[in-house]
């Protein structure tokens, strides 16, 4: 008697952490910002001011150091932040600054690196320079933040609108919001701030070593091989199911806590998921995972086409109360045809050949669901009427704050800084960049809706009878 108590209690215990879990994520979902709906800024800039503005304004001040990271250095400086942003009326940087903080910051990205405006890491710090969680914008506390310049992207706004079409579809999509960039004095154009991949993005328990006994919550990133980072030894790794350059890192629990036993466990779980999936037990992966979430950040990627998701910049996270979740989405800035190397047209699908979705796609179920949440999605948020009025308004809102990026990026449009091949891909003007976008997006929700039915080929019983036995 004494032991079936136990159990109903524990079994009562796990019921309310699931509830609160599910409550707060459905909370943090509803409370979503979208910069130019839910922000109503009076404008009240005139000629005679020397720089007004109706976005957030952020100035960086590296006290005459170089910032790192154009060579891949990880390496941070330290440096000032101020946010000049009253949310009532235009902004100055004669104001009252809004936040001023100590910063550690280095540029970042892959091939961005090299562009010629710059994308940072911003690490805020105190006194001590231990990590700082702050509050930006309304975005939820953390010490990391990325400032996106678009810069390849001369319509402005593709991170924009894919990130925040995805946050209506699912949980754990980073918020962002448009600002206006001072570094040293010099005004640097529009950026986006963007929320870093996290605990506090992703939600999940925080790993506490005194009482887990090596299970934990973790944060793990499908990308490109990187001996600085700890790897994961997972079943698809070692059975050649990932392409050989790329690896599984461990970005939460951090590597100050990551002890063997604690990779391990990670490696393990994990190994549970792929050995289910890839051994075509199809009523089984399903312990494993969040079936929706891999749903969604399929159809987000296919329809925006996001050549990189499933290759590089690829997250999953677990919390420990619960099963492994695909997400959060990450970086649309060669989505929609804008891949630097060649031509992404809007017919063809891309998931049937990417990391556990190849096997994903065997599965009759797993195909279905698809197909069915994309038809319910085209009735919402990814319809063109949606779309085509999102991107429209947010062109308004944004205003003369794109004038004054291309004062300074105007020459990006030149024939010496084209980057897309071929040459006959590159926009001479913004309202150029912009008609592509809007036009691609039409046609490939087009082309998805006639071609969706198409992905049942892939869990056929002709093709996969030979793999699944009689």
């Amino acid at each position: 008697m004494k032991y079936k108590l136990i159990s109903i209690f524990a079994l009562a215990i796990v019921f309310i952490l699931c509830l609160f879990a599910s409550t707060r994520i459905s909370e943090f979902h509803e409370k979503r910002i979208d910069q130019h709906i839910d922000e109503k800024i009076k404008n009240t800039c005139n000629k005679n001011d020397e720089f007004c503005t109706h976005l957030p304004i952020i100035e960086i001040n590296t006290n005459n150091q170089t910032i790192p990271g154009i060579n891949g250095e990880s390496d941070l400086i330290d440096a000032d932040f101020s946010l000049y942003y009253n949310g009532k009326t235009s902004n100055k940087r004669t104001d009252k600054k809004n936040l001023t903080s100590k910063i550690q910051l280095r540029y970042r990205g892959n091939s961005s690196r090299l562009f010629k405006k710059h994308q940072y890491l911003l690490k805020f710090v105190d006194n001590n320079n231990l990590g700082k969680n702050v509050e930006l914008l309304g975005m939820q506390k953390e010490n990391k933040w990325i400032l996106n310049g678009p810069y390849l992207d001369k319509s402005l706004i593709r991170n924009y609108l894919a990130y925040n079409i995805s946050g209506k579809i699912m949980n754990s999509v980073p918020e962002v919001r448009f600002c206006e960039v001072f570094v040293n004095g010099e005004y640097q154009g529009l950026y986006l701030l963007v929320e870093s991949i996290s605990r506090t993005l992703t939600e999940v328990t925080r790993y506490k070593p005194n009482w887990s006994n090596g299970m934990t919550s973790y944060i793990i990133r499908l990308d490109r091989h990187d001996e600085s980072n700890i790897m994961l030894d997972n079943l698809s790794k070692y059975s050649g199911k990932i392409i050989n350059q790329n690896a599984i890192n461990i970005i939460y629990p951090s590597d100050i806590d990551l002890t063997e036993q604690i990779r391990n466990y990670i490696n393990d779980d994990f190994s549970k998921f792929e050995k289910a999936l890839y051994s075509y037990d199809y009523k089984e992966y399903e312990k494993y995972i969040d079936v929706d979430s891999f749903v969604d950040y399929m159809i987000i990627n296919e329809f925006f086409k996001n050549s990189d998701a499933g290759t590089h910049s690829t997250y999953l996270f677990k919390d420990i109360r619960g099963k492994i979740h695909m997400g959060p989405v990450w970086d649309f800035n060669n989505a929609m045809n804008n891949y630097v190397e060649e031509i992404y047209s809007h017919t063809g699908f891309l998931f049937q050949d990417k990391a556990w979705y190849n096997m994903l796609l065997k599965d009759e179920r797993f195909v279905n669901k698809v197909i069915n949440r994309y038809r319910y999605l085209r009735t919402n948020y990814l319809s063109n009427e949606y779309i085509q009025n999102y991107i429209d308004e947010t062109i308004e809102y944004l205003g003369d704050a794109i004038d004054r990026n291309f004062e300074v990026w105007g020459f990006s449009f030149n024939e010496t800084e084209n980057m897309l091949k071929p040459y006959e891909r590159n926009y001479k003007s913004h309202e150029e960049a912009l008609k592509q976008v809007k036009k691609y997006l039409e046609r490939r929700g087009k082309w998805m809706d006639e071609n969706i039915e198409t992905l049942k080929q892939y869990s056929h019983q002709s093709i996969n009878k030979m793999y699944e036995g009689d």
